[in-house]
């Protein structure tokens, strides 16, 4: 068992996708603090990093996973300021600490702090994150997601050739995309669109999508088109999960424009599972906050046509019986 726990934590951190988070403390007038020593947290895993900034003020923070960070500064003779910054998947965050003359036991949040606009790269990119990714209505499909992005638009109907997660980007050939979960490959090399490690994924598993339809990095490659990643859950110091039915029903559905016979086609689909991840925690003998987490899911489906959960013509999904995942803060 202790072994099959060391391999899951190996390979979940390899195949983490990060980001960067880079700033600058400066005083009312602009000018550089050199003295300044800088502390990152993470707000989901208490994770904490700390540094000195350079002779210009600039401190950066590499590898980060992706998730909300709490940045702040001090030094002699300054109050301390604090800022919460977005760190997405292949970008680089900014921020500029201003710090005012005062006490360090004094603290001051400081607002608009954070650059929305990632200014460290030329990537054309998208990315949907938190709530976002269940409130969208895009049926479950995970694929949806690249329609929200400029330039995007769907291969042609009905064609027989491209498969689910096949699209044209900025006029690039619908099976040009590249489509990996957390840097594992997920492009079917025969058919193209989806597959792989694609299918066994499950949706509420999923914590951010990122598209990059031009400019991507050395670090991207393999197709010429677009980048489509998937970056799934891991464990916090909370206790966090969600049990689900998506239930479709042709009892609830209206039939189709050019259905004559007045009723709606059999549609019988029950997709059901859960997700739920957490701090590694036994009583009176360990607690893993801050330093140790899990996260498992699972989604099951039935279907009155055979197939079980959604269409998989239409989502590249079929059966999805487990996806599992423990994740240790480093």
């Amino acid at each position: 068992m202790k072994a099959v726990l060391s391999l899951a934590l190996c390979v979940s951190l390899h195949a983490q996708i990060t980001g960067g988070l880079r700033g600058k403390v400066v005083d009312a007038s602009g000018g550089a603090i050199t003295s300044a020593k800088i502390s990152l947290k993470s707000t989901e895993t208490g994770q904490v990093r700390e540094r000195s900034v350079n002779r210009e003020g600039e401190f950066s923070f590499d590898l980060l996973q992706i998730g909300s960070y709490e940045v702040s500064a001090e030094a002699a003779g300054f109050s301390r300021a604090v800022a919460t910054a977005p760190v997405r998947t292949g970008e680089t965050a900014s921020v500029t600490l201003n710090l005012e003359v005062g006490q360090v036991s004094q603290t001051v949040e400081v607002t608009g702090a954070v650059h929305q606009l990632d200014t460290e790269n030329s990537q054309i990119q998208n990315s949907v994150t938190g709530p976002s990714i269940q409130e969208i209505p895009v049926g479950r499909d995970p694929n949806a997601f690249v329609l929200l992005s400029p330039g995007v638009a769907p291969v042609s109907a009905n064609n027989p050739y491209l498969g689910s997660g096949s699209f044209n980007s900025n006029g690039g050939r619908g099976r040009g995309n590249n489509i990996t979960v957390d840097g594992i490959t997920a492009t079917d090399v025969s058919t193209t669109g989806t597959g792989g490690v694609l299918g066994p994924l499950n949706f509420s598993a999923i914590k951010e999508v990122k598209v990059i339809t031009n400019n991507f990095g050395a670090e991207y490659g393999r197709n010429s088109s677009s980048q489509v990643l998937y970056i799934t859950k891991s464990g916090t110091n909370n206790l966090h999960g969600e049990l689900y039915e998506y239930f479709q029903n042709d009892k609830m559905n209206a039939r189709s424009f050019f259905d004559s016979t007045g009723h709606p086609s059999t549609l019988r689909n029950n997709l059901y599972g859960f997700e739920v991840g957490g701090p590694v925690y036994i009583p009176k003998l360990y607690n893993g906050r801050n330093r140790l987490f899990w996260h498992v899911d699972y989604e099951g489906g039935r279907s009155s046509t055979g197939c079980a959960g959604p269409d998989p013509r239409r989502t590249g999904f079929g059966h999805q019986p487990h996806f599992a995942r423990t994740d240790q803060a480093v």
